[in-house]
């Protein structure tokens, strides 16, 4: 891990991961009325959560309240549904983190498009509408993460055909081909998946790829398979039936690279918003003389409440509601921007270390970096 020196004042909120406290609101309240309603004849699109059977709802108290605001606001249908023992006899798979993605599939016939979301995934910009990140030209919409060179697993957008839900089983049912080290579960299998399912041709040039997730052992082998595939992908990012949005581009970011900090120019939704990282009050306090490293230390993703007030949600659906942000957090669309662009620097050469990797990961001199590059 990179080593950051802390000043005297850093060190005294080295947190334990499990430390509890009491939840907290905002102090500095932002109010804004949201008059901005989805036309009635708009498209059919349903939001999805799906959540383990015995998760206490209060472990997403913040991002659940938004998410159900805003859906209530444009006619939204919201379903949250739990991992119970009917939805395991449809899908088999052993783990939520794959079975999760046979429960969408069966869910997509009730809308034209459903957007699945992690239950830590808020929204901060109720003004924007979902509508704006679906192409109907493809089945599948997904997003890359910013910090690294992932593509997310925990959030896309699909449509009601047999593509999506076939693409949708096969990520599910790749449960049963993970390797039996390092893999990554289901981030780590999406990648595997978008290979063969976008480049059936090329198989013994993706074969390099898979190799690599093979031999993984640890989280910087895992980032050199994902840098591997991005090698593989290049700079294109729509294939036939599906597309990857790029960094910065999709309708949600982790809001801990920005600091909490989110712009109504340039965000829609955040993730990462799970009471085990919310941060304790007197952190809050001091966030914005930390860096991300020294943060990352504190506590990683940490976050600060992004509301200083609840939601009526009386109101979210029959009136206009007022959303009380947290005044410290909302900043210029330039600022957001700036963040980003300084963070992708860092992004772009760990990219390149994670690729030079690529050769002894395999250990095998007739894999080299320029067959598939």
């Amino acid at each position: 891990m990179l080593e950051v020196k802390l000043d005297p004042m850093v060190k005294m909120y080295n947190l334990d991961r499990y430390e509890r406290f009491p939840v907290y609101l905002a102090w500095n309240d932002l109010p804004r009325k949201v008059t901005f309603r989805r036309q009635k004849q708009a498209l059919d699109v349903g939001i999805l959560i799906i959540i383990d059977e015995k998760t206490d709802l209060k472990e997403y108290l913040f991002a659940l309240e938004s998410v159900s605001c805003y859906a209530k606001m444009h006619n939204y249908p919201l379903e949250l549904i739990r991992d119970t023992l009917k939805w395991r006899h449809l899908c088999p798979q052993s783990n939520l983190m794959f079975r999760r993605h046979c429960m969408v599939a069966h869910f997509l016939s009730n809308h034209t498009w459903t957007l699945f979301l992690d239950a830590d995934t808020g929204v901060v910009n109720p003004n924007k509408l979902i509508e704006e990140w679906i192409d109907p030209k493809v089945d599948l919409i997904l997003y890359d993460r910013f910090y690294n060179r992932e593509v997310a697993a925990g959030s896309y957008l699909a449509k009601n055909s047999d593509t999506a839900k076939a693409f949708l089983h096969a990520f599910a049912n790749y449960e049963y081909r993970i390797p039996a080290n390092f893999h990554g579960w289901d981030n780590g299998a999406l990648h595997a998946l978008l290979l063969e399912w976008n480049f059936p041709s090329q198989i013994s040039k993706i074969q390099v790829c898979l190799d690599a997730w093979t031999q993984s052992t640890g989280w910087d082998d895992l980032f050199t398979f994902e840098a591997c595939f991005r090698a593989f992908v290049g700079q294109s990012m729509t294939f036939k039936d599906m597309k990857i949005l790029p960094k910065a581009t999709g309708w949600m970011r982790d809001g801990w690279i920005t600091s909490g900090k989110w712009s109504p120019e340039t965000d829609f939704m955040i993730h990462g918003w799970k009471m085990e990282t919310l941060v304790p009050p007197r952190l809050a306090m001091i966030m914005d003389k930390l860096d991300l490293d020294q943060m990352r230390l504190i506590r990683f993703a940490g976050w600060v409440p992004p509301f200083a007030k609840l939601f009526d949600q009386k109101m979210c659906k029959n009136g206009d509601p007022i959303w009380h942000f947290n005044g410290d957090l909302v900043v210029s669309g330039n600022e957001i921007r700036r963040r980003l662009a300084e963070l992708k620097e860092t992004v772009d050469e760990k990219y390149k270390i994670s690729l030079s990797r690529l050769d002894a990961l395999l250990d095998r001199k007739t894999f080299q970096i320029s067959r598939i590059i």
